[in-house]
């Protein structure tokens, strides 16, 4: 995600796909904070009502394990991907949703990911970030990963939804070496 590319691609299902000269990390949020607050994104009823379907057996008020099951829900629904060579593609909520009806599962990279966990997260009523991060000291607004990070309502307890880190997310985080948050607002 975030390697230099020559343009940066909005997928939107059903629609043709916009393309932009690439300008970096903080373009690629700025278009994941769009999607993942969007018609197709938060405010979406087929996002919605996929929230509800993840949510439906587990206890009223467990925040934090409604963000764990949207996280284990698109992990079981999902295969990490990269994006094309020199593109660099963000889909939107509805149409990585789509992608999973139809076929059973959808190849999504990193940005694609933490949007579609945003957008599932958020309709449910939580507060989301996306954390971009690097491994290499801080080098400007250049970052080669990023994830979702959900807030539990309740507690206040921010929880990291990592699908391409998966169960190596505590070892992942140890090698951080610059992060930056941004608020899904």
């Amino acid at each position: 995600m975030f390697e230099p590319a020559g343009s940066l691609t909005l997928a939107l299902q059903g629609a043709p796909a916009t393309s932009h000269a690439y300008g970096g990390t903080p373009q690629t949020v700025r278009v994941m904070i769009a999607a993942a607050k969007g018609s197709r994104g938060e405010r979406s009823m087929a996002v919605r009502r996929v929230a509800e379907m993840i949510c439906a057996q587990i206890r009223a008020k467990a925040y934090a394990d409604e963000a764990l099951g949207i996280y284990y829900w698109v992990v079981r629904s999902t295969r990490y991907t990269h994006d094309p060579k020199h593109v660099e593609m963000v889909r939107d909520p509805t149409a990585s949703l789509e992608e999973i009806q139809s076929r059973g599962v959808a190849l999504l990279d990193c940005d694609d990911l933490a949007t579609l966990l945003a957008a599932l997260c958020m309709s449910v009523g939580m507060r989301c970030w996306f954390c971009t991060v690097d491994f290499r000291p801080c080098a400007g607004d250049s970052f080669s990963h990023v994830f979702c990070v959900a807030e539990d309502p309740k507690s206040k307890t921010r929880i990291v939804l990592d699908p391409v880190a998966g169960p190596k997310t505590a070892s992942m985080l140890s090698r951080v070496r610059c992060f930056r948050l941004f608020e899904v607002t």
